[in-house]
């Protein structure tokens, strides 16, 4: 095999290589553990801010068919011309949708509320989802027992998360035991149709019980309970469609602006519960958002799923990634390069029995992988290790999955790493005759520009994550401490 012009086996030259890059490491040892702990660090802390970042990036595209899935908003303008996006529509928007328009396929409604239910005596307050029976052919949640789509539908059933079904039934099994569930003053008796997977953390929709969607008209009173689900200036719940190809929502929305027209209108119906929206001389528009936009959009008001969070944090998050694994890499050349002088000598030697320029450069750059893939695999051990302490520190539940494309990344970081460490003294040092070497006359290390900017640039983006820091723990404490009023007399 040909290198650089020289023939050779490969094997016993790579096994050489690593022989000597070994012996170098063991010979120094405290820059080999700074080198490698520090860039592993970096590596580590990068990690688990991706897998937070990737699982704000990619909020409810766990459901088989969310490409295809959209939330219905409306769209008030009032006379003045202000306008404000919401999510709460009138509950006959849902069937209406599914009647009038080919392009939907299913639609479901979400209301959510605190109920309380009550099993052997013992209550206890769950965070319950008013859903149509349609919910299952919308969305993914894995069923575990029960089959609770038929039994679903009408007033007969309720479905329990996994969590759900342990802390409210124990080791009981859970299909067919009877709940009584508080909505508002109203008390119902409903058995146990089917018990689904937690929701992930990842999804907008969370849920201790499903309850059938018509049972949502016991949190209104009087007139209003049987009014509100047929009048369309009552807004009571989230409206999700199934649109039957992915590319169809540019083409009903389009539809929607005549259909809110006629549903709308712009009169008044009067009334005087606090519920009721009149219209007057709004404005009232349908706009369709895809289900995984909903989690970073601030731009409307929330009801029924989770509320959003501000896609600049997720921003903010991602550049502290890199900036800290940035850190990590110029430590990691900044070393390497303030070491290649001190091997000048073994470079002469090496070129003075036989050695060419191009297997000196090989063995730098092999030690820089060397280095740098034990910092990766140190680095993934460390995310590993701290994953269930972020897990806890963040409110997420985030597991570490190395998909071709992860890996393929982690492969170009280290790629990258030690090309910059293994650069300097593989293009510099290995041009020197080794003459020059031995002699001393040659003229290696000094005062490089390169090794003081690196410095430079490293202590000021340390400086900038520690000023942030602190800037952003005593603004959190602020906000926890000066809320404007006293926590204690509310």
């Amino acid at each position: 095999m040909h290198f650089f012009g020289t023939e050779f086996h490969l094997f016993p030259v790579l096994r050489n290589y690593l022989k000597i890059a070994g012996r170098n490491l063991r010979r120094h040892k405290t820059y080999a553990v700074v080198n490698i702990v520090g860039l592993a660090l970096g590596i580590a802390c990068c990690v688990l801010l991706a897998l937070f970042v990737g699982s704000e990036w990619t909020y409810d595209q766990f459901h088989e068919k969310s490409d295809r899935i959209v939330r219905v908003n409306r769209v008030v303008t009032t006379p003045a011309g202000d306008t404000e996006t919401e999510s709460s529509t009138p509950a006959p928007l849902g069937p209406s949708l599914t009647q009038s328009f080919p392009e939907v396929e299913a639609s479901v409604r979400l209301s959510d509320k605190s109920v309380r239910l009550t099993r052997n005596d013992e209550t206890v307050t769950a965070r319950a989802l008013f859903a149509d029976s349609s919910f299952f052919d919308v969305f993914s949640f894995p069923v575990k027992q029960g089959h609770p789509k038929p039994s679903f539908a009408g007033a007969g059933g309720i479905v329990l998360s996994e969590s759900a079904a342990r802390t409210y039934l124990g080791s009981e099994n859970p299909i067919g035991a009877s709940l009584t569930v508080q909505i508002e003053d109203e008390i119902v008796e409903v058995p146990v149709a089917g018990v689904v997977a937690d929701p992930p953390s990842r999804s907008s929709i969370q849920f201790d019980v499903l309850l059938p969607f018509e049972l949502y008209k016991y949190n209104f009173s009087g007139i209003m309970r049987e009014a509100a689900f047929q009048r369309w200036d009552v807004p009571v719940a989230s409206t999700l469609a199934l649109l039957r190809q992915s590319g169809q929502a540019a083409a009903l929305e389009e539809k929607l602006k005549s259909f809110a027209a006629d549903r709308f209108g712009s009169s008044s119906s009067g009334g005087e519960n606090d519920l009721e929206i009149r219209t007057g001389e709004k404005n009232v528009q349908l706009a369709l958002q895809p289900l995984p936009d909903v989690h970073l959009s601030l731009e409307v008001v929330p009801t029924a799923l989770t509320a959003p969070r501000d896609p600049v944090y997720s921003y903010v998050l991602a550049g502290a990634a890199l900036l800290v694994l940035l850190i990590g890499g110029i430590n990691f050349t900044t070393l390497s390069l303030g070491r290649s002088a001190d091997r000048a000598q073994e470079v002469g030697v090496r070129k003075a029995l036989g050695a060419r320029r191009g297997q000196v450069r090989a063995q730098f750059w092999g030690e820089a992988v060397l280095t740098s893939g034990a910092a990766l695999l140190l680095g993934l051990g460390l995310a590993a290790l701290f994953l269930p302490t972020f897990n806890q520190m963040t409110g997420a539940d985030l597991h570490f999955h190395l998909t071709p494309a992860v890996g393929l990344g982690l492969l170009g970081l280290v790629g990258i790493v030690s090309l910059l460490a293994g650069s300097y003294p593989a293009l510099v040092l290995s041009r020197f005759d080794a003459v020059s070497i031995l002699r001393g006359s040659a003229q290696i290390g000094g005062r490089s520009t390169l090794v003081r900017g690196l410095v430079v640039l490293q202590f000021a983006l340390s400086m900038g994550l520690v000023v942030a820091a602190f800037v952003m723990t005593d603004q959190l404490d602020y906000m926890q401490d000066n809320l404007g009023f006293r926590t204690e007399q509310v």
